[in-house]
């Protein structure tokens, strides 16, 4: 068994619990075509990564398949492809169907990066740098304004997910990406691929010596901050 099926399996294990009468829920995202970027840089488990959570979902746990939205592969249906309008339309959609005690898992899949973050006083990064999430619309750096076109970036699913929480639910969120925390991949032999999209390929320019200066001088109360 995965690392995100365990956890999947903890996690609604206790909400279950928790709540007799809550309503469980399931956004599961994978992102394998990235028509706008260099083929050699697409993905293959992503949505397999959702084909195989879903079934566990609704045979495990009994979740109905309507209540299991997926946005994953590139689908002739526009509005199942995960990109980054689909996934914040899912994401707006699912906090108007949530109740209190309602237990709702979310699964990223997919390529994550990075880019230099942008003067916010309210949300300083620590690194100077702003995580991403690239939906199947990702495009290269926009100069114009400053950010990867198309991108998904960490704050934006802090706010989405914030909306979801509102309503009382329970949020458990996966994101099976570089960059996301500590669960990268390396080359530890010939032979192996790292499927990883490094800033550099999306045109990111090179992090400016005052990104990083915001974020060595972040205040320290901001460490509590949930996003």
């Amino acid at each position: 068994m995965n690392f995100s099926r365990t956890i999947a399996l903890a996690v609604l294990s206790v909400a279950a619990a928790a709540s007799a009468f809550a309503t469980d829920h399931a956004l599961l995202i994978g992102v394998t075509k990235y028509p706008s970027l260099e083929e050699k840089l697409w993905l293959r488990g992503p949505e397999h990564d959702v084909a195989i959570m879903a079934d566990l979902l609704q045979k495990r746990f009994k979740v109905d398949s309507k209540n299991i939205r997926k946005l994953a592969g590139w689908p002739d249906k526009a509005e199942d492809r995960p990109t980054k309008a689909n996934i914040r339309k899912a994401f707006t959609d699912l906090a108007k169907q949530l109740k209190s005690g309602d237990a709702v898992m979310i699964l990223f899949s997919g390529h994550g990066s990075q880019q230099p973050a942008n003067p916010n006083p309210t949300n300083i990064e620590p690194d100077g740098l702003d995580e991403l999430f690239l939906p199947a619309d990702t495009a290269k750096w926009d100069e114009a304004k400053r950010t990867v076109a198309g991108a998904i970036i960490d704050d934006e699913v802090g706010e989405w997910v914030t909306e979801l929480r509102k309503t009382g639910a329970f949020v458990w969120i996966i994101f099976d990406s570089c960059h996301s925390g500590t669960m990268t991949r390396g080359i530890a032999d010939e032979g192996r691929v790292n499927r990883e999209i490094a800033p550099a390929l999306l045109n990111v320019p090179a992090v400016a010596s005052a990104a990083v200066a915001r974020g060595v001088q972040a205040p320290k109360a901001d460490a509590g901050r949930e996003f």
